[in-house]
């Protein structure tokens, strides 16, 4: 079976909203919402439905005989959460007696903060019980939307439906669900997107890390492929000396792994914006050229 509960992000075991943030990773692992083509980018009803098939597989399950489809229930309404309470009211009969009956909701949030959230469908912000996680405890909030948010609820003592947990994940924009780790990401993604449009390359977010042969892992931000060849995008989104450290020792790791690996400091692209567009637009027309020899 596919389980849900192996994924390399979130990173924190003690966060409340891991085992959610697990599922949503896999889920968008499977359903490549994280890869783009840049010859043939998907629209975001072929992304959701997407999504909603890999909820629905078969294979993912949240315990023992109990597949994610069945706590699945698309996107967040009013209507939808009169449904679920209905649905969770039944559960209690049939669900595993070590754990609390709960369904799953996913949506497009235009804002969150520490404990609610402001849907793009409708416009309504829910509250949430406890404190929303993301990826990172350095994302701003302000400023990294819009989020693709998974919802876990539950009943309460009175038996009424309530959001308990909820895990926000930032994306590029309303329409191209890929997943940014920051708004440093989103503008470097931005900027990947114009560069590649005049040739056929795929454009990936990895979620999970890579293991090299002597099993040593790195995960870059982005990692372009044109002919066969890999070009990793590292966003440096700090000057700090442990993050540059942190940042060195990756990068030692992951350059044997790719065609090229190019840093770009975000956090001064103003500065670097030239010259860092220039570089790679050289190199994928050299690696173009190559295919063509």
């Amino acid at each position: 079976s596919d389980s849900v509960s192996d994924s390399a992000e979130p990173k924190s075991k003690n966060n409340p909203c891991s085992r959610l943030g697990q599922i949503i990773f896999t889920v968008l692992n499977d359903a490549k919402i994280n890869v783009i083509t840049t010859s043939s980018f998907p629209n975001v009803i072929e992304q959701l439905t997407s999504i909603t098939k890999s909820f629905q597989n078969k294979e993912k399950l949240i315990a023992k005989d109990i597949e994610l489809a069945k706590c699945y229930r698309y996107l967040l309404s009013e209507q939808s959460l009169i449904r679920a309470e209905a649905f969770l009211q039944k559960a209690g009969y049939w669900f595993p007696q070590n754990l609390t009956p709960f369904v799953i909701f996913t949506s497009l949030a235009t804002s969150i903060s520490t404990n609610s959230f402001t849907t793009k469908r409708d416009n309504k912000t829910y509250k949430v019980q406890n404190k929303i996680s993301t990826t990172s405890p350095w994302i701003n909030l302000d400023k990294s939307a819009p989020y693709f948010v998974a919802v876990s609820t539950i009943l309460n003592s009175n038996n009424e439906i309530i959001l308990k947990d909820c895990f926000a994940l930032p994306v590029f924009n309303a329409k191209t669900l890929m997943p940014v780790e920051s708004n440093y990401e989103r503008t470097i993604l931005k900027i990947l997107f114009s560069a590649c449009s005049r040739y056929n390359i795929i454009i990936e977010k990895p979620l999970f890390d890579l293991i090299t042969e002597d099993k040593k892992k790195y995960r870059p931000d982005f990692i372009l492929t044109l002919n066969k060849k890999k070009i990793f995008i590292e966003v440096l989104g700090s000057r700090s000396t442990d993050y540059l450290t942190h940042k060195h020792y990756i990068s030692q790791i992951a350059e044997s792994e790719c065609y090229r690996y190019i840093s770009v400091k975000a956090y001064e692209l103003q500065s670097c914006y030239h010259s860092f567009v220039a570089e790679l637009k050289e190199l994928l027309e050299q690696l173009n050229k190559k295919s063509h020899m």
